[in-house]
């Protein structure tokens, strides 16, 4: 027989599944954060080279300090804005350019003080200014003695740098007593001796006709402790006299007299005896309580200032209170700033 045929082959084993191999996991690059961290953050260094300047504008008052006169808040805004304008123009002429610049700040101003700050990018930028900033200072305390000194005599006005700036500067002038000849009358004239007096500010106002002005003095009461002993009667206010200049008479139209709490009236005017140089407004006759807080104006035309008017070399006047007897008569200037 035949013989028996090979058995068919078995099946080849199945092949082992490929299973995927996994990514390989690359380390990071390190990023530049990684290999160079960042300093801890610190406020940025202040330039060694910065140069802060503050000018103080001060008023220094006598120990006797009657009348009383203090920095408002338009008077601080006139002196800082009368300082800025120069300074800008001349920053702009040296082509300076400051790291703060002075401005007008209402938070540096006191009763006795008005201030200016800036900051200059280098002490030798702020020594290029000392000169003009000198010369700035002397002069706006020039123009405040001659504004306010004689309504204040004893004060001090000065303008200086604080210590320890990289800029020093320094300007004051001293008060002096007002002249004497006023009024042109026997009669006690210090200051204190009846118990009214002028407030140092003269208030201006329209007038009755658009070509007139009022120039208005408020009459107040001499604390206690400023009131003089004497032999003055009485506590009327029987009339007022100004020191004017009487070649002046056509630019005056007339008083307005108002007291505390009741209707004003107006009076005409009336002069002293040639060569006295005294316009005067008569029949007040107020008792203390309508003098204080009362008010005596004075209408002129435009065409004269009120410092060309009345006489004592000042922007304003001086003028004297007179008691019911006449024999007492403080005088007290009143100036416009």
């Amino acid at each position: 027989p035949p013989p028996p045929s090979p058995p068919p082959p078995s099946p080849p084993p199945p092949s082992p599944e490929v299973l995927p191999s996994p990514t390989p996991q690359l380390p990071l690059v390190p990023s530049a954060q990684t290999l160079f961290p960042a300093p801890p953050h610190f406020p940025p260094a202040p330039n060694s080279f910065e140069c802060k300047v503050c000018i103080n504008f001060q008023i220094v008052p006598p120990s006797l300090d009657f009348p009383p006169f203090r920095f408002d808040s338009a008077r601080c805004q006139l002196i800082q804005q009368s300082f800025l304008r120069p300074v800008e123009a001349q920053m702009a002429v040296l082509n300076l350019t400051l790291l703060q610049p002075f401005a007008a700040d209402p938070s540096l101003c006191s009763p006795l003080e008005t201030k200016l700050c800036a900051t200059f990018q280098t002490e030798a930028a702020a020594q290029l200014m000392q000169p003009f900033l000198q010369a700035l200072a002397s002069h706006l305390v020039q123009n405040l003695v001659s504004s306010i000194c004689p309504a204040t005599p004893g004060y001090r006005i000065q303008a200086s740098t604080e210590s320890g700036g990289c800029l020093k500067l320094h300007a004051g002038l001293d008060c002096p007593p007002g002249p004497n000849p006023f009024p042109n009358c026997r009669c006690n004239k210090a200051r204190g001796i009846t118990p009214l007096y002028v407030l140092p500010n003269v208030q201006t106002g329209p007038g009755r006709a658009p070509s007139s002005v009022m120039y208005c003095f408020r009459i107040g009461l001499v604390p206690e402790a400023f009131r003089l002993q004497g032999a003055c009667v009485g506590n009327t206010l029987n009339k007022a006299e100004v020191w004017a200049d009487e070649a002046q008479r056509r630019q005056v139209l007339g008083f307005r007299i108002t007291p505390r709490g009741g209707p004003q009236r107006y009076v005409p005017v009336s002069w002293g005896a040639k060569g006295d140089n005294t316009v005067k407004a008569t029949q007040i006759n107020w008792n203390l309580d309508r003098a204080e807080d009362g008010e005596i104006c004075l209408e002129l035309l435009k065409d004269v200032a009120l410092g060309d008017f009345c006489l004592g070399g000042m922007n304003g006047c001086f003028v004297g209170l007179f008691n019911d007897r006449r024999d007492c008569c403080p005088t007290y200037a009143a100036t416009i700033f």
